[in-house]
């Protein structure tokens, strides 16, 4: 199975945002990396780092590790006041009255639990890199994005597809504009105006 790109994480906080004003009351893990996350009456599957939405049929659930059992105790009926992806990358962002919940849906994937001031109380993963961490008592922050910061992109010599795909679209949706537009991928990017 493929994971979500960018755009489809965009597209499924349309389905998530119905969610917001509604209680957090539990979340489960189902097997390695799949974890279901209930709020109000709906189950949000998490499938790191493939996926993410609501979920219509529910798997049965496996034994709690310690990450479940410490988020249930951090969350416990709290409201949720919004749903949102963070500069247009593959995180998601669940705030909560008193805490934040975070799927990063990149890499290995990770769901992290903060407080008010941004300081990670929760992680699945916790790991560090030459510009961030997610351990325990740290303040998250999530990888730099080249999204944030304005796309550009070199039309060289190369193929076109080989240039599109510097854009956080993912390759169906870069060839689907091709497509649409009637450029062969193999057209060298400099010679398209």
């Amino acid at each position: 199975m493929r994971a979500m790109n960018n755009i489809e994480c965009t597209y499924i906080l349309r389905e998530l945002s119905s969610l917001c004003g509604k209680h957090f009351s539990k979340i489960q893990k189902i097997a390695n990396d799949t974890y279901r996350m209930k709020i109000g009456d709906e189950h949000i599957l998490i499938q790191l780092p493939l996926r993410l939405g609501i979920a219509k049929y529910i798997s049965e659930s496996g034994e709690p590790d310690n990450f479940v059992q410490h988020t249930k105790k951090l969350l416990h009926n709290q409201r949720l006041l919004s749903v949102s992806q963070h500069s247009g990358d593959r995180i998601i962002l669940f705030e909560f009255e008193k805490n934040k919940l975070i799927c990063e849906l990149f890499s290995k994937g990770n769901i992290l639990i903060l407080d008010e001031e941004n300081k990670i109380l929760n992680a699945i993963r916790e790991e560090s890199w030459k510009d961030r961490s997610t351990f325990r008592g740290n303040t998250y922050s999530p990888p730099p994005s080249n999204f944030a910061s304005g796309i550009r992109i070199s039309l060289s010599d190369k193929y076109i597809i080989v240039c599109l795909l510097k854009l956080p679209l993912g390759k169906e949706y870069a060839k689907e504009l091709l497509s649409r537009s009637s450029i062969d991928e193999k057209t060298p990017g400099n010679s398209l105006s």
